[in-house]
């Protein structure tokens, strides 16, 4: 979907490149599928020395307890994005998530308090994905049951409608 949209990837995993990654990219991802302390934080920060922004996915965060510890800290560093599933930003509010991953109802309050804890645009993604900046929200609803059924599925279909909300 990236490289549809224009975007030119690099996977850039050791610490060591990650200072000079940073700033000549656009923006990086920080994606806690494969959690390892030593590449994610030095990434949110090169990222921020760089002033570039940085999206957080904080993949499986509810029922991990090391996992949800270290998603807490790299919260401190500022993502400007913050991508999950309902029960990942519910955890990551402070609220109790309830289910697992994508099997959760995606709680519009959860993504509004976690928009406004960390001054960070939020997005809840489901059959329906929320994206709120603490203040407006939208609603997409271009998701499809299927979804669920495909790990690291991010397609939208651009024909189906959108909704906005304050």
């Amino acid at each position: 979907m990236l490289l549809a949209a224009g975007a030119a990837l690099a996977m850039v995993i050791a610490r060591e490149e990650v200072g000079e990654f940073a700033p000549i990219a656009n923006a990086l991802s920080v994606n806690l599928d494969t959690l390892d302390r030593s590449r994610h934080a030095p990434s949110a920060l090169a990222a921020n020395s760089a002033h570039k922004p940085w999206i957080f996915d904080p993949v499986a965060v509810s029922p991990l307890s090391f996992r949800t510890q270290f998603a807490f800290d790299l919260l401190d560093s500022k993502p400007s994005v913050i991508r999950g599933n309902a029960s990942e930003i519910i955890s990551l509010s402070g609220g109790a998530a309830s289910g697992r991953g994508v099997d959760s109802t995606a709680h519009t309050d959860a993504v509004q308090v976690l928009a406004l804890k960390t001054q960070a645009v939020v997005a809840v993604t489901g059959s329906t994905d929320y994206i709120t900046d603490g203040k407006r929200t939208v609603a997409l609803s271009n998701g499809s049951p299927l979804m669920t059924r495909v790990t690291a599925s991010a397609a939208r279909c651009p024909r189906r409608s959108r909704h906005s909300s304050a």
